[in-house]
Order: structure tokens, then C-alpha cells, then sequence
């Protein structure tokens, strides 16, 4: 990774927080990263209902805010990585605008490296991440409402 590349992520990354206080740094594979506040009980409110205010959310215990991944600057090259759908994912590896993201050679399905700053198109690729997020149509979202309102799973009783 190159200054360029991490000095654009973090400067689109501070117009983000500041436009909508659900977006702020998080950490994500032992690295920093943008990450969108799952809509909750503790979670800041929207944009619209602190449009007056300039100030942060407030956190609400001394554990880092998480949330849904978004986005991150990777050190291995491949620039902006961001959460998207499956299909855009395909979508902009086959436009050529993208690449696959493994880390260690895992391949993401939902995730892509986008390598080249752009500063339009990194944008709107972020932009597109905290809009899926925020509607709870990101990739993982379904999964996590199905594993928060599923059953938990029973051991099967051994005989004695």
C-alpha cells in the first residue's frame, strides 16, 4: 500500500463520520477499518436526527464501537476493499474495476479490492457500503438476524 492509497481512504473515510455519525474506525483482521453502528438500543442515531449537532456519538462503554464492516485500506496492495453484494462484487471484477480479495487465500465473496485510487469511484464505492449496511441488505445481515432469531442448537444426550 502506498501513501496515496491511505491517505485517500482515511480523508473520503473523515467525510463519511462526518456526514453520518453511524460510520467510524473500527478494527477489523488486527487492522484499522470504516464500520457502520448495527442499528440497536446503543446505537448513535441516524443522520437526520443529528443534522444540528457537529459533536461525535457518544460511546457507550470503554469497549471499541464495532459494527458492520465497510470498507478498508489494504496493506498488501490491493487499495480499497470494500463490502458489497455478491453480484456488484462480480460485477466490478468483470468490468476489470476490481479484483478478488483472500487473504490468505481465502477468497471473500462479498468483499472486493479495488486497487486503483480513485477518488470519485472510491466514493461511491463507500457510499454504496453504508447505504447496505444501514438498510440491513449487507451481505452478512441476513445471516445475522437468522443466527440472533434461530433456536439455539441442542446437544445430543449421550446414554450413561
Amino acid at each position: 500500500m502506498t501513501n496515496v492509497e491511505s491517505e485517500l481512504f482515511w480523508e473520503l473515510s473523515a467525510e463519511l463520520e462526518r456526514d453520518d455519525p453511524r460510520v467510524h474506525e473500527g478494527t477489523i483482521m488486527s487492522g484499522r477499518c470504516l464500520r457502520l453502528w448495527v442499528l440497536g438500543p446503543s446505537a448513535p442515531p441516524s443522520p437526520s436526527d443529528t443534522a444540528h449537532e457537529s459533536s461525535p456519538p457518544p460511546r457507550v462503554s470503554s469497549r471499541p464501537m464495532q459494527g458492520e464492516f465497510l470498507a478498508l485500506v489494504d496493506y498488501k496492495g490491493s487499495g480499497l476493499v470494500v463490502k458489497l453484494t455478491k453480484a456488484r462484487v462480480q460485477a466490478l471484477i468483470a468490468s476489470g474495476v476490481g479484483r478478488e480479495f483472500g487473504p490468505a487465500g481465502r477468497v471473500f465473496s462479498e468483499w472486493v479490492a479495488v486497487p486503483t485510487p480513485d477518488r470519485a469511484l472510491w466514493k461511491a464505492l463507500l457510499e454504496e457500503a453504508r447505504d447496505l449496511a444501514a438498510a440491513g441488505t449487507g451481505p452478512s445481515s441476513a445471516q445475522r438476524r437468522t443466527r440472533s432469531t434461530a433456536a439455539p442448537a441442542r446437544r445430543p444426550r449421550h446414554p450413561k
